[in-house]
């Protein structure tokens, strides 16, 4: 591919400049994305404030992991830690994550325990192959979350997204908080991540005399739409066909053959919830009740009125049969491996993050220099969306 051999010719310094560039904003204390090659273009197609995939790690990218968490905490004054789930869930890959991100943390030597406080006692759940995990009940005085069970932490760790809005802490929190609730899903917006992220691939592709559209999924959002009432539905049928169109020019000026088709995604989805695909604004019109339902509701029963529509980038890498995508991980700005999702049920241009995904740790990815430089534009692109939106958030009451 002519791009990999510009790539190559150039990778010293094309590593410098996101180097550089990653030196000049704080970093997230941990992002995912989840990313498509199609073999003519690679790009994120999800980037995630709150990933859920610790618990697919090898031990080495665990090691690795543990040492990135450390430098953060220490660099942060931070020594006990508590880590604070999804409410009310029992589902135990998730648990398992949360249980990873724990024993992770402390094996740099590090307190760390779960807790939560919409429990009014502490809980112990198996997970199976003799794992169980437990969460705190966590009492909220003036200043702090506490336990007598545990020590008392000197910061909260996030893991969960807040679609449904944040959690009741105590109003003059005392403890640090990681990542800070104003990321939530409540708050947060695929589109507006997307142009954050687009605008970092344009300064890369400027820098170097590169095409952005190698990089990046074309996409537009439509705002103030219904599923069940089908309002507005019209006018995203009709964007829709435009971006449609806008993707057919590209791909006739790219040399490639596929038909044209996109995801529509809740703005502030997660999970694989609240996706369709389309081929056209028809496809959208068409909608049966039971497609609706599930895209006018989300997680938490929030309800989507606003959607992202992204180019539907297939890809073309598989295990054995099932198609496959890979989710970057990264902790403290640095990146940790690569888990390859594949799912035997589903087509290469579907979405795989259903029912039938696996997961497997792929550190060999590490050695790809395009999926290296996506993960560093991500990096880039997260820490600038983070910037903005605690600026933001400055006249709001989620700073924390």
């Amino acid at each position: 591919m002519e791009l990999l051999h510009s790539l190559q010719k150039n990778l010293i310094k094309i590593n410098e400049w996101l180097d550089n560039e990653k030196t000049k904003l704080e970093p997230n204390i941990y992002i995912s994305a989840d990313i498509r090659s199609s073999g003519s273009k690679i790009a994120p197609v999800d980037i995630n404030f709150f990933p859920a995939c610790f618990n697919n790690l090898s031990q080495k990218s665990r090691i690795k992991t543990s040492q990135s968490f450390s430098e953060f905490f220490h660099n942060a004054k931070v020594q006990n830690i508590l880590i604070i789930p999804e409410n009310y869930t029992r589902n135990i890959m998730y648990l398992k994550n949360v249980l990873a991100i724990q024993k992770i943390i402390k094996i740099s030597g590090l307190s760390c325990a779960i807790g939560s406080t919409m429990i009014t006692e502490d809980i112990t759940i198996p997970l199976g192959n003799g794992e169980q995990i437990t969460i705190h009940a966590m009492e909220k005085t003036e200043y702090v979350l506490h336990n007598t069970a545990i020590h008392n932490p000197d910061a909260l760790l996030l893991n969960t997204d807040l679609t449904s809005g944040t959690i009741d802490l105590p109003a003059k929190l005392k403890h640090k908080i990681f990542p800070e609730q104003v990321f939530g899903w409540h708050n947060r917006q695929k589109s507006k991540s997307f142009d954050i992220y687009n605008n970092v691939c344009m300064n890369f592709a400027k820098e170097f005399a590169l095409d952005p559209w190698f990089f990046s999924a074309i996409s537009t959002s439509c705002h103030g739409i219904s599923f069940k009432e089908r309002a507005n539905i019209d006018l995203l049928a009709e964007k829709i066909n435009q971006t449609i169109e806008q993707i057919s020019e590209a791909y006739k000026s790219h040399g490639v053959k596929s038909r044209p088709a996109v995801f529509v995604k809740a703005n502030n989805g997660s999970h694989g919830m609240g996706i369709f695909i389309a081929k056209s604004g028809d496809d959208i019109m068409a909608m049966n009740k039971k497609n609706r339902d599930s895209m006018h509701k989300i997680k938490h029963q929030s309800i989507v009125d606003s959607v992202v529509i992204q180019e539907a980038i297939p890809t073309n890498e598989f295990d054995n049969t099932a198609p496959k995508e890979h989710i970057a991980l990264l902790v403290a700005g640095n990146l940790i491996t690569f888990i390859a999702r594949s799912n035997k049920n589903k087509n290469a241009g579907d979405n795989l993050n259903q029912l039938g995904a696996t997961f497997k740790d792929e550190l060999e990815k590490l050695n790809d220099p395009m999926y290296k430089i996506i993960a560093k534009l991500v990096a880039i692109a997260a820490a600038n969306e983070r910037k903005i939106m605690l600026e933001n958030s400055q006249s709001l009451d989620i700073r924390k």
